[in-house]
């Protein structure tokens, strides 16, 4: 018995450790248009191009699992099951619009991350090679479009403190993956201050945003220290870990105050 119960552990923890990581992209009104009209066929407005990728522990490079692409006269563009070749990913899609197959290449860069630019084409299947080998297909080209990535993925709330500032409350709450957002980059923090509101606050990472998928956020670290006055001083970090749970380690903590201070446009100082 204590044999299977080891066992079960063991499989538990391998289904574990090589769980996906999913994310999600959109490339918001990409350039482009078609190359080949088709009467009563207008591929020429996309609102959006939708990006499906993961990676898991033995793969940690994003890969594209789905596309979309959201058109405003056509009905919607949908592929998966990508194979991907030298950074390029392209797959099959059987009976679209008034075409057979049509195949979607879709090129990247070295790896997929927000702020990167990607280019996409459709192409309607004149030739397949033998055993239907998506990187043997070739045809006419019916739709080209290119943008920047930006990441979309759902975030998850992992960790929430609270501390007192000026008398009242402040919540700090951290998610899970490092972003890139209008106020800056790196770990999320959302703030919200009894009396003054909420704001969203980036704390470094110590990492390119390139590499952001490969870690997640854990939890907070917040130390405070009392001065001789009665003002408490906070430092803040964040612990983190690889996206699968093979190590953590903490960001060096710096000072809560100038944060608070770029965020709401005041401190109470002592």
């Amino acid at each position: 018995m204590k044999a299977i119960i080891a066992f079960l552990t063991v499989i538990t923890l391998f289904s574990t450790t090589t769980q996906a990581e999913n994310y999600e992209f959109e490339v918001p009104h990409p350039a482009g248009g078609s190359s080949q009209p088709y009467p009563g066929l207008d591929l020429n407005y996309a609102k959006k191009i939708k990006l499906k990728a993961s990676n898991s522990l033995y793969d940690p490079m994003l890969a594209i699992d789905e596309l979309e692409i959201v058109f405003v006269n056509a009905t919607n563009f949908k592929a998966n099951n990508f194979k991907n070749t030298n950074g390029s990913y392209r797959a099959i899609v059987e009976d679209v619009w008034i075409y057979r197959k049509v195949y979607v290449e879709v090129m990247t860069p070295d790896q997929l991350a927000p702020g990167k630019d990607i280019y996409v084409s459709l192409n309607v299947v004149e030739f397949e090679g033998v055993l239907d080998d998506v990187n043997m297909s070739h045809g006419q080209p019916i739709y080209d479009a290119h943008g920047i990535l930006e990441d979309v993925t759902p975030d998850v709330l992992v960790d929430q403190e609270t501390i007192v500032l000026d008398g009242e409350n402040m919540t700090i709450q951290l998610f899970k993956r490092a972003k890139s957002g209008m106020e800056g980059e790196g770990f999320k923090l959302v703030t919200n201050w009894h009396g003054y509101g909420q704001r969203t606050i980036y704390l470094p990472a110590p990492f390119p945003m390139s590499d952001a998928h490969m870690f997640n956020a854990i939890g907070l670290e917040i130390e405070s220290h009392q001065m001789p006055d009665g003002f408490v001083d906070y430092l803040i970090g964040v612990k983190y870990e690889d996206a699968f749970g093979g190590y953590s380690q903490t960001t060096p903590v710096e000072p809560l105050a100038p944060l608070i201070e770029q965020a709401y446009g005041y401190y109470p100082w002592p």
